[in-house]
């Protein structure tokens, strides 16, 4: 028998190697996207000192500086890590051979529920963030979309698996239950409206973890 085939991570090909529609509507992402809630005295003023840096700063970070002084940020104010259960992690490398394909890819930022204090054991969303520049042909959709795959088949629970990939500012949050795959509308963090939308959908997602 010989070795697994590699699967080239760019979003058709994995599209098609798992027969995967890109739904654009669905039950379980627009409840997720319709996320509401309200902020504090002092998170409307987190909120806004992180909106003002998006519109002075964002167009020169690259992505490292994006994640350090944006993305973070944005998930304190939301809130989305809970002791012992839901965990950021940064930069891991997550690989699997699922019908016959080896995936291989390294994780940007995920939350998992932690084994011991370093290590993600159970994966449940994945957020890939790209800067774009000139000549670049990076494809955060599929990296994204890869390591979703792989913590599905890893999780083996039938339970969805939830990410989101940046292509500077825009975020388009994404949706892997069972076979079916759903890309929610583009949001700009840029936009103030936009990003306490974000923060809303970041808090509905640590509620959506926590209940399953």
């Amino acid at each position: 028998m010989g070795s697994p085939k590699r699967l080239p991570l760019d979003t058709d090909s994995i599209l098609v190697a798992f027969n995967l529609p890109r739904l654009r509507a669905g039950v379980a992402i627009d409840d997720w996207m319709r996320a509401t809630g309200s902020l504090t005295d002092m998170e409307q003023e987190r909120v806004e000192k992180l909106y003002q840096k998006a519109l002075k700063s964002a167009d020169g970070w690259n992505e490292e500086e994006l994640k350090m002084k944006f993305i973070s940020l944005i998930f304190d104010v939301a809130d989305v890590e809970e002791d012992d259960k839901i965990v950021s992690f940064y930069e891991r490398p997550m690989a699997a051979t699922i019908d016959g394909l080896k995936i291989s890819v390294i994780c940007d930022c995920l939350l998992a529920a932690p084994a011991g204090i370093a290590t993600p054991r159970t994966p449940y969303f994945f957020l890939q963030e790209f800067k774009k520049q000139k000549g670049d042909s990076n494809d955060p959709e599929a990296q994204m979309l890869a390591a979703m795959l792989v913590a599905q088949h890893r999780n083996a629970d039938q339970k969805p698996i939830y990410g989101a990939w940046l292509v500077g500012s825009i975020w388009n949050f994404t949706l892997l239950d069972a076979s079916q795959y759903f890309v929610s509308p583009k949001l700009d963090a840029s936009d103030r409206i936009d990003l306490v939308r974000i923060i809303f959908i970041l808090r509905r997602l640590k509620e959506l973890i926590l209940n399953r």
